[in-house]
């Protein structure tokens, strides 16, 4: 199901995590690396007294290069942002 909203055509997910400007597949690895990130150090801890049936799940380094290189472009954005002048907000 895809939502009409600000110039396109977004799925509730996307809406919701405030992904509406992203390249598709950038937005996939982001949730993936999100997913894989909650799952190991919120959930798995958590389920883990439980039951032994959880898993800890494997970040490829891939992903964690993409990951890097993502946060590396914010911050170099942002940065260029604030010797710009152009954003007050953090």
């Amino acid at each position: 199901m895809r939502l009409p909203c600000r110039g396109g055509l977004f799925s509730p997910l996307e809406e919701a995590a405030g992904l509406q400007g992203r390249r598709p597949k950038l937005a996939t690895a982001e949730l993936v690396i999100i997913t894989i990130v909650a799952n190991n150090y919120i959930l798995y801890p958590y389920l883990s007294i439980f039951t032994d049936k959880v898993r800890v799940l494997d970040l490829p380094d891939r992903l964690w290069q993409l990951m890097e290189i993502g946060v590396g472009v914010y911050i170099l954005g942002r940065t260029a942002e604030k010797v710009k002048g152009g954003s007050e907000v953090m």
